[in-house]
């Protein structure tokens, strides 16, 4: 069941064989959903947030939510109370992805709010400290975005010190996932024409190359930074 939503066929998905990807979930999703356990509802709904995220990326919105609204009821039906919190938290973050895909920032950051509340709950510190600190970098990601292209001196920089804030607890539980993101959010903001330092931009850009992760959508980013670098010199 774990390997099959988690491993194989999230896998597949993130390497392009979708149609392939999303049956191996589903056939996991069938074990879960066979198990009637606390657990196997908690992967059921870890199935249908993939599944959301599967149409969300092909920008299928009402299917995404549907997926989503799927993840949240089952979510609501595990009765161990630790794995329902960390359900639901994960069900808000994935709907919020929805919302910024529509570019509907207010609803997008309410849900991260609402998905850091819950993880905060959690008591297992570990796991409470790297789902926090995911949940932060994707609300200072989005509280950029918002206002990228605006000349918002307070919202960009509560992005860079949200961003800061995160980074500082990602590199000291060495999180690297959220490390080379907070390292692009901070050139990102550093770039934006309310700091405009080319200079403290260059440098996070190095940090994130140096992180030995390879994610095509950090990749992407951090090529657009380097683009706007070199027509800034």
């Amino acid at each position: 069941m774990i390997e099959l939503i988690d491993s194989i066929g999230w896998m597949k998905v993130e390497l392009g064989n979708v149609i392939e990807g999303r049956h191996d979930i589903e056939n996991g999703r069938k074990i879960a959903e066979a198990l009637n356990t606390d657990k196997g509802k908690f992967y059921e709904a870890k199935a249908y947030r993939h599944f959301g995220a599967i149409e969300r990326r092909k920008h299928n919105w009402q299917k995404a939510f549907e997926e989503n609204d799927k993840s949240l009821k089952k979510a609501n039906e595990i009765a161990d109370e630790q794995l329902k919190i960390e359900a639901i938290a994960a069900a808000h973050y994935a709907r919020a992805f929805v919302f910024k895909g529509q570019n509907k920032y207010v609803e997008a950051l309410s849900f991260l709010d609402q998905s850091i509340s819950s993880f905060e709950e959690l008591t297992d510190n570990d796991k409470k400290t790297v789902k926090v600190c995911m949940t932060k970098e994707a609300k200072a990601r989005f509280l950029f975005y918002s206002k990228q292209e605006e000349n918002d001196y307070h919202i960009v920089s509560n992005a860079k010190s949200l961003f800061e804030e995160t980074l500082a607890v990602a590199e000291h539980n060495s999180l690297r996932l959220e490390m080379i993101r907070c390292y692009i959010g901070l050139a990102e903001c550093n770039l934006h024409f309310t700091f405009n330092n080319s200079t403290e931009a260059q440098q996070y850009i190095e940090k994130a190359k140096s992180v030995k992760i390879k994610c095509d959508d950090d990749q992407k980013r951090i090529r657009d930074i380097e683009n706007k670098l070199k027509n800034k010199q």
